[in-house]
């Protein structure tokens, strides 16, 4: 009973010190995602660096406005879902791939990166499966509208090469001061579409970082998760060897405790059916001697007394005390008592009276 009451202590304990680590989790989510919930407040209120600038279009920029559906539907998705890994790690993400090009079965896929990955549940590997199967989709499509593209760019190149051809034919040439006005807003504008590019390449970095270090963050997170209820297992695991060990030993002392009383109690009937037989031996001996006794008494007997065919008219002892007994004269009988001198047992008193 004091062992079971110390298990359940412990018990209580570990669960206690997992609330505590919980509750202490929960307070650092809050406080992470109340400094997430300012840094997205002045991200939506940063200032536009386009703003200022003029505005013109390249054939050789892609920006935001002539970006494709499908790419922009790809990267949106992308965003939406935690990045190119769905918000696992790098390690994780590849493990699936590396299963998953082995296994075409959903399930066994989900049941082979359960067992690899405790901390990962065959739901969320079935939905990461999901995932996957419909950014391979998003992708593909983004991949041919980006070979429509292209090719669509080359024939424009080919359009336009042939129309500069044949313009100078059908329109004069240009003076030299519009040509040198010309050539100065161009330069104007490449500088520019050069600094728009930079501030766009430093907000694209900074915002790689950022997600980077996030991404890290949360690895970090996960990895600790991960190592705690690694901790927590191996606890319960050590306790639960720890209980059966016990159980075991508890019970194997009860098993050699009623071993001993078994062979305690089989000794003392051995000795008790050992006496019996020991007086079983004796009142069989004393028989056994007793019928042997009998013929010795009776070859005593019949040795006293030969044979003799000559006695066979003569009269016997008995008939001769009976007939000759009042008178004692013959020398040749021994002085033996008379059956009728002989005592007889005296008849009780309540017997008297029935004569």
């Amino acid at each position: 009973m004091t062992e079971i009451q110390e298990d359940i202590k412990s018990l209580k304990n570990l669960s206690q010190t997992a609330l505590n680590q919980l509750q202490k989790e929960e307070d650092s989510y809050k406080e992470e995602l109340e400094s997430f919930q300012d840094k997205l407040e002045r991200w939506e209120n940063r200032p536009s660096y386009s703003a200022s600038k003029p505005q013109f279009k390249h054939a050789t920029i892609c920006t935001q406005a002539n970006i494709c559906k499908e790419a922009q539907e790809f990267m949106d998705f992308v965003a939406a879902t935690g990045g190119h890994e769905n918000g696992w790690s790098a390690d994780d993400h590849s493990l699936f791939l590396k299963v998953k090009s082995k296994t075409k079965d959903p399930r066994r896929v989900a049941e082979i990166i359960h067992m690899l990955l405790p901390d990962v549940s065959e739901e969320a590997v079935v939905a990461h499966e999901e995932w996957y199967e419909k950014y391979l989709y998003l992708k593909e499509k983004q991949k041919d509208a980006i070979k429509h593209w292209r090719i669509n760019k080359v024939n424009t190149k080919q359009y336009s090469s042939a129309v500069n051809q044949t313009k100078p034919e059908n329109y004069p040439v240009r003076n030299v001061s519009s040509g040198c006005v010309a050539k100065d807003e161009v330069q104007q504008k490449i500088y520019a579409w050069k600094r728009e590019r930079l501030l766009k390449t430093e907000y694209e970095n900074e915002q790689k970082r950022q997600e980077h270090a996030k991404q890290k963050e949360f690895e970090e997170i996960r990895k600790q998760k991960q190592e705690e209820l690694r901790l927590q297992v191996q606890n319960w695991r050590l306790s639960k060897s720890k209980a059966e060990r016990e159980e075991l030993n508890k019970k194997q002392l009860e098993e050699m405790k009623e071993q001993k009383e078994r062979a305690h109690k089989a000794n003392k009937l051995i000795k008790q059916y050992q006496s019996q037989d020991e007086i079983f031996i004796q009142n069989k001996l004393q028989i056994i001697n007793s019928q042997k006794k009998v013929p010795e008494i009776l070859k005593k007997n019949r040795e006293s007394y030969p044979r003799d065919p000559s006695r066979l008219l003569k009269p016997t002892q008995q008939w001769i005390m009976r007939t000759h007994g009042e008178t004692k004269e013959n020398n040749n009988i021994p002085n033996l008592l008379n059956l009728r001198e002989i005592q007889k047992l005296g008849l009780p008193e309540w017997r008297k009276c029935i004569y």
